[in-house]
Parts: structure tokens; sequence; C-alpha cells
């Protein structure tokens, strides 16, 4: 493989392996258990997700099903959205500039961060930023409904820019074939225990995730 007409070596190949690997695994895991956890203290958004998942999917059927059973799910969608905001898989993201940064901001005025300088993006706290976010402390779903991003850098879960997230549409369709299974199987409801976020490379729970789960009932 090339890039830019330049070839691999293997030392590139084993790090674009390693991204695919470790950070498609953990990243994952962390979104959809602090979402398990948030859907078991929100029993509305229980119920929409589960209408919601018992109108497009029926699991019971041995017919497969396909990325465009997913896509349906948008209520789901959002409830992942949401949970991404509240608990960004990555929650800071270091970049080291290239060339000379002007910048211009109304509340620590005009400057320009030199070339090398290394920069730490903090996505845990601007995506709770009240400038942004009606509310950011509270866990709604339904604000994605209709929200207009002013700007790409307000929604940050998969970072922005050429450096984005490769794999973010693969992973949003595995999270939401695990929540739809999940929650059309599990009642969950919630512990007296809260998480206790660990502000990691990888989001996490000091004390896991404490959920209690309740099978459905089969009619």
């Amino acid at each position: 493989s090339n890039v830019d007409g330049i070839p691999l070596t293997n030392e590139d190949i084993r790090e674009e392996i390693d991204t695919f690997t470790f950070e498609g695994h953990d990243t994952t895991t962390s979104a959809i258990c602090f979402a398990l956890f948030e859907i078991s203290r929100h029993p509305q958004v229980q119920e929409k997700i589960l209408t919601e998942v018992n109108d497009v999917i029926n699991f019971s059927s041995s017919n497969p099903i396909k990325i465009q059973d997913l896509n349906k799910l948008k209520y789901t969608e959002y409830v992942i959205k949401e949970t991404l905001r509240l608990y960004p898989s990555v929650p800071i993201i270091g970049r080291k500039i290239m060339s000379d940064f002007k910048y211009s901001h109304s509340k620590i005025g005009d400057g320009v961060l030199p070339a090398t300088t290394e920069v730490y993006v903090d996505f845990f706290n601007t995506m709770r930023d009240p400038d942004n976010y009606e509310n950011p402390e509270e866990f709604i779903p339904e604000r994605f409904e209709n929200m207009k991003m002013e700007s790409a850098f307000v929604y940050l879960p998969f970072s922005a820019g050429p450096r984005n997230c490769i794999g973010q549409k693969f992973a949003m369709l595995e999270m939401k074939m695990i929540l739809a299974k999940v929650v059309s199987t599990f009642e969950l409801l919630p512990s007296k225990e809260s998480i206790q976020i660990e502000y990691a490379v990888i989001l996490r729970s000091y004390n896991g995730f404490p959920v209690i789960m309740k099978k459905r009932k089969v009619y």
C-alpha cells in the first residue's frame, strides 16, 4: 500500500492494525456501558427504545438483521449520541500544531500558538458547556431530534476534521445492534449505587456500571 506515493512500512501497517483492534474495542464498550446505565435511570427513554425496536426488528425471526433496519432506529441513535455527549469514550486528545496558529476569542482575546506547541482538547467538558447545550448535565436524547449545530466542533465524540474517527459509522451500527438486543431482552432497572467516572485514555467507571437487569417475559 502507498500513501501519497510513499510505501507504508511494516511499522506503519502495524500501527493502523493496532488502532482498529484496540481503539475500536474499548471505546465502543465504554459507550455501551454508559448508555445502559443512563437507560436504566430513565424509564421513559427505555420505553421509547423498546417501542422503536419492536416496530423495526423481529429478533425471533431467522431473517438476518440488515443495515437498513438499524438505520431506522432513529431514537436509539439519539440515545447513543446523548450518551457520547455526556460520556465521550475518548474524553481528551492531544495534537501538535505544525505551523503558527492565530486565534481570536471573545473571552480570552487574540494570540498565536507557535508551531510545535502540543495542544490538548477536552471533549468531556466541551460537550457539557452551557453555551452550547441547554441543561447540559441532563440526559435528554430528544435534544438531537431537531438540533442544529452552529459549528462542527460543538459535538465531538468522534473528534472532527481530517483525523476524526475512521470507524464512527460502524461503531454506531454496532452500538444500535447491541442496545436493541439488550433492551428487548431485559428490563433495565436502576441500582442504588451510581457510577464513579475515571477520566482516563478511555472513559470508564471506577466501580463498574451498576445496573439491574430483569428478563422480559416472552408472549
